[in-house]
């Protein structure tokens, strides 16, 4: 069985991601000249055990990567506003992701990571 999961920015995605629980996805919803642009990523963690210390960090980190790719490249630390932009968009869409996918290990670690996150626990 293949495990994958939602991170997404779009709230509508968000409400499907718990029956979608073996699909992982990073999205980022960005205004555009013709509208909204949706970017996504697939984090396949099926070779993980995520209730392992070890399967939990390597998902984690598979989550940054991911939303790292959805949010684009980091800035230039003197284009602070966007640098801001950044850190909200890779916060936000891992995040989202964590709390959705309700492990109470992947969460811990997170917070741990992010002491000034909170996440919204699905558990």
């Amino acid at each position: 069985m293949t495990k994958r999961f939602i991170i997404t920015s779009v709230a509508a995605l968000l409400a499907t991601a718990p029956a979608m629980a073996d699909t992982m996805v990073v999205q980022e919803s960005r205004p555009d000249t013709r509208g909204a642009v949706t970017t996504s990523v697939a984090v396949d963690f099926s070779d993980l055990n995520v209730t392992s210390l070890a399967g939990a960090k390597v998902l984690l980190g598979r989550i940054n990567a991911a939303s790292s790719r959805v949010c684009g490249p980091a800035p230039a630390p003197i284009e602070l506003s966007s640098q801001a932009d950044w850190n909200k968009c890779m916060v936000d869409a891992s995040s989202r992701a964590v709390g959705t996918l309700g492990n109470p290990l992947v969460t811990d670690l997170f917070e741990q990571k992010n002491p000034a996150i909170v996440v919204a626990r699905s558990y």
